[in-house]
């Protein structure tokens, strides 16, 4: 005869049999899961007393969710849809409004930089707004990941955003995507100055190859060039192998960033291999407080390398490493499971990167003016309306001019 089992039963099976899919070893008796009765107990009244009926996959996946959110920030679980939509974001083209978000203390969801031209920056929105509410829902403890999906949508369709200013204004805006296309680099040569500028808006699959590319033809097609700038300002990170090959264009020998985790003895060291691509001529290096991850990474390694000088504001000090762990169901955990630390041990989670040379523009200078966030619409021949830009040239020309007479000439 077949007999029925009550509904949580059934629902505690499933748990079960899900719980030792994903963790092969738990087990009712190891001492690590003897607080499991009280998820149960949790499970039980929810199904038995909440008002409205809740599915249990969504239970299971919310409260994964909570737990990777507890440990830190940038752990989360992503379901299908947003598993897919991560992975579809690094072809370079997606539906979006051209902001570059990350959550900061107190789980904050902060605008790091508006690109100039796209739909955000037409609409007000600027650096160091604040996103509380996206399409009326709050952020509350929503990741970064979760955040960004919402932003993105089809091309034509509205996004309503609630943002909060340190001046204490509170405004409220509607939005109309449209195609973002992500340039990760985009160099020239200011001809009057011999100053080569590279500007990286973020590490995907195919930045040290476009940069490198790129440095070779200006390289390879002027007689005179008095140095670099590399410009990582509001750069999010991305790709951990990236950070390395962009590093490894400028150095022949040394380190260029170690990972320590929870299990190994020694740390993953990166080092540096081959020819340096500008031949040792001067390189100044730009960052920001929206300087992220993998652009601490290249910061961190010219500069404890003394390859370079690095110049502008404290960086955002995001060092922590996260893998993409898929599950079969085609949804994934990303997990912290790295720190990176800088060829001289600095934590860039902990210390960040502190410029060699400190310097913001004056505060004259109009807030909304994001000129070289935006790779699409900024006019690269003219920096005059850049006043660290400005400097830095400056600074290339001068390092560069004390080089080749000699220190024993500028006494």
């Amino acid at each position: 005869m077949q007999t029925d089992l009550p509904k949580r039963n059934i629902f505690l099976i499933q748990l079960a049999l899900f719980t030792l899919s994903t963790f092969p070893c738990y087990s009712l008796e190891n001492e690590k899961y003897k607080d499991m009765k009280d998820f149960e107990e949790a499970i039980d009244i929810i199904q038995s007393q909440y008002i409205d009926e809740v599915e249990n996959k969504k239970l299971i996946q919310s409260a994964i969710n909570g737990m990777l959110n507890s440990l830190d920030p940038y752990s989360t679980f992503l379901n299908k849809e947003e598993y897919d939509s991560m992975k579809s974001s690094t072809k370079g083209e997606f539906g979006g409004i051209g902001v570059e978000i990350n959550i900061v203390e107190q789980g904050l969801l902060k605008v790091v930089s508006s690109y100039k031209g796209l739909p955000a920056y037409e609409a007000g929105i600027k650096p160091g707004d604040v996103i509380v509410m996206i399409d009326d829902e709050a952020i509350g403890s929503m990741s970064i990941e979760q955040a960004s999906d919402k932003l993105k949508g089809e091309p034509g369709s509205t996004v309503k955003l609630k943002i909060y200013r340190d001046s204490g204004e509170i405004k409220e805006l509607i939005i109309t995507r449209e195609i973002i296309k992500l340039i990760p680099t985009k160099v020239l040569f200011y001809n009057q100055d011999k100053v080569i500028y590279a500007r990286i808006g973020s590490f995907n699959e195919k930045t040290s190859l476009i940069l490198k590319n790129e440095l070779l033809k200006i390289v390879n097609s002027n007689a005179e060039i008095k140095g670099l700038i590399l410009d990582l300002r509001d750069n999010p990170g991305g790709v951990l192998d990236q950070a390395v090959e962009v590093s490894r264009l400028f150095l022949t020998n040394g380190r260029i960033v170690s990972l320590k985790t929870k299990f190994n003895n020694e740390a993953i060291i990166y080092d540096a291999e081959g020819t340096d691509i500008i031949k040792g001529l001067p390189i100044v290096v730009l960052i920001n407080n929206g300087s992220a991850s993998a652009s601490e990474i290249v910061a961190g390694a010219l500069q404890d390398n003394q390859r370079a000088l690095v110049m502008g504001e404290k960086s955002f000090c995001k060092g922590l490493v996260q893998n993409l762990i898929p599950f079969s169901n085609g949804s994934a955990i990303k997990l912290t499971t790295a720190k990176f630390h800088t060829p001289l041990g600095r934590s860039i989670q902990e210390e960040c990167i502190i410029p060699n040379i400190e310097i913001t523009a004056p505060t004259t200078e109009s807030s909304d003016k994001n000129e070289l966030s935006s790779i699409k619409h900024h006019d690269f021949g003219n920096y005059q309306n850049d006043y660290i830009l400005e400097r830095a040239v400056d600074l290339v020309k001068g390092i560069y001019l004390y080089s080749e007479q000699g220190p024993e000439k500028n006494e």
